[in-house]
């Protein structure tokens, strides 16, 4: 009778029992929820993610009380480089005041006489403050050629020009062209910069290094920074050069005629020719009956006998 009556209630309560399975359900769930996440604001990433951070932190508190190594302050240099190179343009903003053009030119004269002119051409790239780098003269078929390399300041380069085509019959060609080097030497003065903040952080590591191991290791490193340094400081002082100086090349020729009436005749020296080919003709002679007496004695007497047997068999 009491069970009967139990379940008689269950049945007339139903709403009450979902109430408090739904309860006890819900209840499950959000301990569920919080026995996986202890912390309320602990990130979401997985447990190895998790304690590899710390083992980096950790490892990365131990480096800093042992103290920077070698390697590390090299590190350190390389971001002061990379940050000196993001700057750059800031300083370098002033380093010219304008564009660094380097002139140069080649010209080919027709001249009445190029000995002659040699030394006008000469004494025209002095007067303009500037001078022969290098000269030649060679002889052709019938007539003189030669080529020379002037150089002279900047500011007196197409004055030099015009100054050699005024000492010529006529111009052949010519050419003249400007090379603007800006780039080149901002990226040099760049590069000279970046070197050398390089090798003022590997002088502050050698005032700190204490094992003979890490002062050998930094050394070379001075030793290549310095290197780098002193080339590209001769490239940027070659270019420098080269601005403020330009070239000019010119060709001098002339007509075959000029030279073939200032060839003289030497009678003396034809004779002497004559001479020598004459002698030499003699020792040919006397050779050759040298070589005829040698060679023809033996035939000779090959046809004496042969002769003597033929008389003595012609008389019987």
């Amino acid at each position: 009778m009491k069970n009967s009556a139990f379940w008689a209630k269950l049945k007339s309560n139903k709403k009450g029992i979902l109430l408090f399975l739904s309860g006890v359900l819900l209840a499950a769930l959000l301990f569920g929820a919080f026995e996986k996440r202890p912390y309320p604001f602990q990130p979401t990433f997985s447990d190895s993610n998790y304690y590899a951070m710390e083992e980096y932190e950790s490892a990365e508190f131990e480096a800093k009380l042992m103290g920077e190594s070698i390697a590390e302050m090299a590190m350190s240099v390389d971001s002061v480089s990379r940050d000196f190179s993001a700057n750059a343009d800031d300083a370098l903003g002033d380093s010219t005041d304008g564009a660094m053009i380097i002139r140069s030119g080649n010209l080919s004269l027709h001249v009445d006489d190029v000995q002659k002119r040699l030394d006008e051409v000469s004494a025209a790239a002095e007067n303009l403050k500037g001078r022969v780098v290098n000269q030649n003269l060679w002889r052709g078929n019938a007539s003189y050629n030669a080529s020379l390399t002037l150089r002279v300041p900047v500011e007196n380069f197409f004055t030099l020009v015009e100054e050699m085509k005024a000492l010529s019959l006529y111009t052949i060609s010519e050419n003249v062209s400007a090379d603007d080097v800006t780039e080149q030497v901002l990226d040099l003065e760049l590069r000279i910069r970046n070197l050398e903040a390089e090798e003022a952080q590997f002088l502050s590591i050698l005032d700190r290094a204490g094992e003979i191991s890490e002062v050998l290791e930094v050394t070379r490193e001075l030793t290549r920074v310095r290197t780098s340094i002193e080339r590209l400081e001769a490239q940027l002082l070659n270019l420098s050069n080269r601005v403020d100086e330009s070239t000019l090349y010119v060709e001098l020729y002339e007509d075959a005629s000029v030279a073939s009436v200032a060839e003289k005749w030497r009678p003396l020296s034809v004779l002497n020719d004559a001479f020598k080919d004459f002698v030499v003709f003699l020792q040919g002679v006397v050779d050759g009956a040298i070589y005829l007496l040698v060679f023809g004695m033996p035939a000779l007497l090959v046809l004496g006998i042969v002769w003597l047997f033929y008389k003595k068999a012609k008389k019987k």
